[in-house]
């Protein structure tokens, strides 16, 4: 072997060792001085807000990509890179320090407002136009006399004693069709970051949203019919992302110019369009609301899902599809953990010692009573099996779930058997139990388009369902599915009585869909606790006004078919 291609492999070994160092260098000393305080590890912040605390430090930790960040002690890190990986070179966080409100002493400082500049540390405009301050010298004094310090990376913060315009709560949120619909919340309009910084993503530039008030929570909703009638509007595979988003297989992208067509502008147009037509008494969503790999911050996603909801004070409920944890920054009990705080929402963790994120009931109180007229079961049907090679597919209802079921139902049973009528029972999760695979030669009413995606192993979950009262479930995971299955016959399971297996048709721009002429939908319950029934209709993003497929699923208690010519 020549010894050529020897030296030119050391050559290229010693100048990487170089710039490595070269790198080291520049990144130390290019610290803030905040940053080189200490080296010990700080708390990661991860979509934690704590009631009775405000913000008295705020500062930026930048490190290389290729090594472990140390951050200094005393000090939590919103647990989100700023470049969202997109810089070759380096890692970015936002650090706070916090104090106990009830720990503050007179003349303590806090952190009343930051704002950024777009490059070269200047005074951010907004702040200029804010305090109206003349050039010079004097500028320089009255920022001074108002609080306002610059920090480090274009960053400005304004300090002073705690009052209600003390920061409590701070994230980071990416894109400029982020929102927080959260009370006592505020987006800033800045970006975080330069937009000639390399390595940044422009359409996805972070901006900080500040929490200014603890009193801003808002009470659960309870549900309750009223009247008689009870309206629960499912949402299906809406899969938005961080940022616009692509359009998949979007139905007039033939006469869209290419990469014209954004998915979660288009999706919220749909959801908006729906909600003013239906006025839902509560929203269910089945699954798959965030496209994991195209949303790399999920609290960023999950906020535009559910804006809608919370701007029109609608109760909501939530449970996991196979995608919502897929290649983001937070799994699924953190997701949960943000659901559960946001306003409206009837989302639930679930037990800890049950299999999933999302096993929980709900139940519809009657109009006159608190005796429940509904109850509404969520399960979480996982993803994929972890062990592929032994079981190949998707993961089915486990044993610890099951017997969850069956505890959870004979503690409601004797409240349930109080109600004057017949209590009616529903079950919503994501992917479809066996039974669904059943599909050919089934009386069903609307859109057949795929074969179930549902696990090969049938854990009974089915079977179990029935037996505690629940005659309908309704899920998502097949986005051109959209049919209601009258289940009457399952092989080798006589002793089953029938049941309505339901599809709520993928809504989401930003999921597969549109093929064979399949146009994206929402599905609608109304149950009607006088006539003891359950109807569903669905709607079509090609025509918003439009209702059709409209059935009886329920009839005085029971699955009911109609005879139809």
């Amino acid at each position: 072997m020549s010894l050529l291609p020897k030296r030119w492999l050391r050559l290229a070994l010693q100048l990487t060792l170089a710039i490595g160092c070269v790198l080291f260098v520049a990144e130390y000393f290019g610290m803030s001085r905040v940053a080189q305080q200490s080296t010990g590890a700080a708390r990661a912040l991860l979509y934690r807000y704590h009631e009775g605390q405000v913000i008295t430090e705020v500062s930026v930790m930048r490190c290389l990509r290729v090594s472990t960040c140390s951050f200094p002690e005393g000090w939590e890190v919103i647990n989100k890179d700023l470049h969202l990986g997109d810089s070759w070179k380096y890692k970015s966080f936002l650090m706070v320090q916090k104090k106990a409100q009830k720990d503050l002493q007179k003349g303590d400082q806090t952190v009343l407002d930051i704002a950024f500049s777009d490059g070269d540390g200047k005074v951010p405009q907004r702040v200029l136009d804010l305090l109206d301050l003349p050039p010079g010298t004097e500028r320089l004094l009255q920022l001074k006399a108002t609080g306002w310090q610059y920090l480090q990376d274009n960053m400005w913060a304004q300090f002073g004693v705690f009052s209600q315009k003390s920061i409590t709560g701070l994230t980071v949120l990416y894109g400029p069709d982020a929102v927080d619909p959260r009370p006592g919340w505020t987006l800033s309009d800045e970006y975080i970051l330069d937009s000639k910084q390399k390595g940044t993503h422009k359409d996805l530039r972070p901006r900080l949203s500040f929490q200014r008030e603890t009193s801003g929570s808002v009470k659960k909703p309870s549900l309750r019919v009223h009247g008689s009638k009870f309206k629960i509007m499912q949402l299906a595979d809406l899969h938005y992302s961080t940022g616009f988003g692509k359009c998949l297989q979007h139905v007039a992208a033939d006469t869209d110019p290419e990469g014209a067509c954004q998915a979660d502008p288009l999706s919220l147009q749909h959801i908006e369009a729906f909600l003013d037509r239906e006025n839902p008494d509560m929203v269910v969503l089945t699954g798959d609301q965030i496209y994991g790999s195209a949303a790399p911050d999920a609290e960023t996603a999950l906020l535009k899902v559910l804006a809608p909801l919370i701007r029109r004070k609608v109760p909501w409920a939530a449970v996991f599809g196979n995608h919502d944890h897929e290649e983001t920054n937070m799994n699924r009990a953190q997701q949960m953990a943000l659901m559960e705080s946001l306003p409206y929402s009837l989302s639930q963790a679930g037990p800890e010692d049950v299999d999933g994120v999302g096993n929980y009931w709900l139940q519809v109180l009657a109009p006159k009573s608190d005796n429940p007229a509904v109850t509404l079961y969520f399960l979480d049907t996982h993803a994929k099996h972890p062990n592929q090679k032994l079981f190949p597919g998707y993961d089915w209802v486990r044993e610890s779930q099951l017997e969850w079921l069956e505890k959870e139902h004979k503690q409601l049973q004797p409240l349930q058997n109080k109600y004057t009528h017949i209590h009616l029972s529903m079950a919503f999760f994501h992917i479809p139990t066996t039974e669904y695979r059943n599909a050919r030669g089934k009386k069903m009413i609307g859109q057949w388009k795929e074969g179930a995606a549902a696990p090969k192993h049938n854990s009974g979950v089915r079977k179990l369902l029935e037996e505690i009262g629940v005659s309908v479930i309704s899920v998502g995971h097949d986005h051109v599915n959209d049919f209601c299955m009258w289940d009457d016959v399952t092989a080798h399971k006589d002793d089953i009585p029938p049941m309505w297996l339901c599809y709520g048709g993928g809504l989401g721009e930003g999921g597969y869909g549109g093929y064979g002429g399949y146009v994206r939908r929402m599905r609608v319950f109304e149950i009607d606790t006088e006539a003891n029934s359950i109807t569903s209709w669905k709607r079509k993003v090609s025509d918003y006004d439009e209702t059709f497929d409209r059935q009886v699923l329920v009839r005085n208690g029971a699955p009911f078919l109609e005879k139809r010519t």
